[in-house]
């Protein structure tokens, strides 16, 4: 008896024990290795697709991806699924005769059927399908493979269902050859960028020395792939001369500036006659048109040349701006767009207080099968008004009657905020149009775009209700009303300025970013590259329907010019005009030739070299337009530059700047704000290159360092089990013995 105690006491410490030691992770090594990226058999790891799980009685999962664009597909291609198949119900035995879930697995690739497994009995599976030549054939426009597995274990009245794990190790063996990509700019950005599993990469190359117009086309021409491709893309920027052949021979290039400009590289091109002594020569093209001209490389089979360039500043500026839409149109040659004019258009503006759905674009939607999505609805808020506290948004809806209604839900979202959620239930299903009014918040609108998205989950009443008609669905109607009346901004404090933490607003506010500019030196690469990877990631957050950014030299600038943007200044504050032009202003300003910051509210200064690499970014207002905001990105050094405009690109750095002004040494960012407390009583800057005080961490309170294990406690809980033991054996043995001296006795 004493002794199943002892054993059942063991058990739960046993049990306790491994619980907390769950949270231990230890990684074994991989028993086999994955095909490499040039193979012609690919894992769904390396397309980005985890394992993943089908549940009965129904369950969908597409996985989708691209194929570089100089891959021609070849017979043979086949898929091979390995799978683990089992019930939700726990029963004795393995085989069929037990298994009464049951069902299959239809496989589908690009629309067509390859095939399907019936699911007899749970264990591994491992299933294979040839896979056509009309399979291989993408259905969609963005030119995407797509995979479709649908369970349907068919067997709802069971309380058991059918789980299928799809393992990330299966395979699809997709044989090809390398062939010339297909240079028709209807299928733009391909072959440039095809969201491919193999990652590609390109260089934007300027002249060595470009005027501010060529390099303000290859900051627009940055926006707009950012728009184009989500940032998912790795693009860089160099000159001519600091073009590698490394580069030439593994990258898409994409060429701007006048095509004067590239005599050395077009000269080695398929140019199809249409350049003559250095100066484009097409039918109809006038002096200030732009040319964006696609051919194939002559460096390497597999990659492409993009000109974005024509004769003229104004010619390469307007072929810029026209790629930022995704959309060419070619003329007499299928890789040759000429772009005679770029119309500034956003077509959500407000015009009203009172619109539609309709009236902004948008057709009414329906959800109709079991699921999630969302759909969203973008307006722009003008410059200079603000919202009535009585605006609203009306949501039209309707649904059906045999929906789930404690699980089915629609949830509205303005910019990313959820502001209310409308009824379902049997009586709102017997009505076509239900109207949901919710008032909107003034202070989740923002200058510029804002969006509101309907996010619906459709679940049936019946999980196992007949696929074969729409049972289950939610509408939202195009009538929904949006009722926004705008006021003029009242101006209270024109000293108060926005703070770091709210970046990127206000630069994208306008979606075109046509209320930014750039602010760069001559001759000074690193600063290029830094605005070219801030206007990227611009580009993708404002989503607009073009970029129209504007860029200038730092000593170029128009007074008439001050007051009309939101300026982004980067480079060395000692070779730039524009920054001591604002010295005084600058949270911290600098010495004269100088390129350290003078940290005058500091209660402690180190001492900090000048060959010591440190970035600085620094927010102001605009000393000629309160409204607007000046940001400087500048570094003692090329590294002190890259490493200010890190955090303000596609970077986790971004969480951890805020205030006004914010340090940046490589992967560290340091952040205060001069107008509120004196820095010494939030950061302390240490000497760049040593380690910094306990004290001295990033100042963003919901950033935290990655959290480390901590196994200290091992120790003591040996010795706590220790102690158990000797108790358990104490009481276990202290009957037998005293048993055994009564005896004696």
């Amino acid at each position: 008896m004493l002794l199943k105690k002892f054993l059942n006491i063991f058990a739960l410490f046993i049990f306790i024990s491994t619980t907390l030691f769950n949270d231990i992770e230890f990684v074994a090594a991989q028993g086999i290795d994955p095909p490499t990226l040039d193979s012609s058999l690919i894992t769904f790891t390396q397309l980005g697709q985890d394992e993943f799980w089908l549940t009965g009685p129904i369950d969908a999962e597409r996985i989708t991806f691209g194929v570089p664009a100089s891959w021609r597909l070849t017979g043979g291609a086949e898929i091979n699924l390995s799978l683990t198949v089992s019930s939700s119900s726990e029963r004795v035995g393995t085989g069929a005769e037990y298994f009464r879930g049951g069902g299959s697995i239809r496989v589908i690739f690009n629309d067509v059927l390859l095939g399907i497994i019936y699911l007899t009995e749970v264990g591994e599976v491992v299933a294979n399908f040839p896979i056509p030549m009309e399979a291989l054939r993408p259905t969609r426009t963005d030119g995407l493979m797509e995979l479709d597995l649908e369970l349907n274990s068919g067997v709802c009245e069971l309380e058991e269902n059918t789980i299928v794990v799809v393992h990330p190790y299966s395979m699809i063996n997709l044989p090809y050859v390398t062939v010339a990509s297909d240079t028709n700019l209807i299928n733009f950005p391909r072959p440039i960028y095809s969201e491919s599993f193999i990652p590609e990469t390109a260089v934007v190359v300027i002249p060595d020395s470009p005027t501010a117009l060529e390099l303000q086309s290859a900051l627009t021409a940055s926006a707009g792939l950012g728009i184009l491709t989500n940032s998912d893309f790795n693009i860089s920027l160099t000159t001519i001369n600091n073009l590698t052949t490394d580069q030439l021979n593994s990258s898409h290039l994409i060429l701007i500036g006048k095509i004067q400009s590239f005599t050395s590289l077009v000269g080695q091109l398929n140019t199809q006659s249409l350049i003559v002594n250095n100066q484009y020569k097409i039918d109809g093209l006038e002096a200030d048109d732009g040319v964006v001209h696609m051919v194939n490389s002559a460096w390497s089979s597999s990659r492409n040349i993009l000109l974005v360039s024509g004769n003229t500043d104004v010619g390469v500026l307007k072929a810029a701006q026209a790629i930022t839409t995704g959309v060419l149109r070619s003329g007499q040659y299928p890789n040759v767009a000429v772009v005679k004019n770029v119309q500034p258009i956003l077509s959500s503006e407000l015009t009203s207080e009172d619109i539609t759905l309709g009236d902004l674009g948008y057709t009414t939607e329906t959800m109709d099968s079991q699921g999630s999505t969302s759909f969203s609805y973008s307006f722009d808020m003008p410059p200079g008004k603000v919202l009535g506290s009585d605006a609203f948004f009306e949501l039209a809806y309707g649904h059906s009657g045999l929906l789930s209604y404690g699980e089915s839900a629609i949830v509205i979202n303005l910019n990313g905020q959820p502001i209310g959620s409308p009824v379902l239930n049997e009586e709102t299903s017997t009505q076509v149009i239900n109207r949901y009014k919710i008032n909107i918040p003034s202070s989740l609108i923002q200058t510029g775009k804002n969006v509101i998205s309907v996010a619906i989950n459709v679940v049936p009443f019946d999980i196992c209700m007949s696929q074969e008609i729409t049972s289950e669905w939610i509408t939202v109607w195009s009538d929904s009303l949006l009722h926004l009346p705008l006021g003029d901004v009242s101006v209270t404090s024109p000293n108060t300025i926005s703070d770091l933490s709210i970046y990127p607003s206000p630069f994208i506010n306008t979606p075109t970013l046509s209320n930014t500019a750039f602010v760069l030196d001559e001759n000074d690469l690193f600063s290029w590259q830094g605005a070219f990877n801030i206007a990227r990631y611009l580009g993708s957050v404002a989503n607009g329907p073009l970029s129209l950014l504007k860029t200038f030299y730092s000593n170029e600038i128009p007074e008439s010019e001050y007051p009309l943007y939101n300026f982004i200044v980067v480079g060395k504050p000692s070779d730039s005009d524009f920054i001591k032009l604002i010295n005084e202003d600058l949270p911290a300003p600098f010495d004269a030739n100088s390129n350290i910051a003078i940290e005058k509210n500091m209660t402690v200064n180190f001492l900090v070299p000048p060959n010591v690499p440190i970035g600085y970014i620094e927010l102001l207002q605009s000393p000629w337009e309160h409204n607007n905001v000046i940001l400087a990105v500048v570094g003692n050094s090329p590294e002190g530059i890259t490493w200010a405009s890190a955090p303000l690109g596609d970077s986790p750095l971004r969480s951890q700047i805020s205030g006004n002004f914010a340090i940046v040494e490589a992967q560290r960012v340091i952040s205060t704000d001069t107008r509120l407390t004196p820095l010494s009583m939030i950061q302390q800057t240490p000497i760049p290159g040593t380690i910094a005080a306990p004290t001295a961490v990033a100042s963003n309170p919901n950033t935290s360092a990655p959290a480390e294990n901590n196994y200290a406690w091992i120790p003591t809980l040996l010795i706590v089990f220790g102690i158990l033991t000797l108790i358990v054996i104490t009481i276990a043995v202290y009957p037998l013995w005293n048993n055994n001296r009564t005896r004696k006795k």
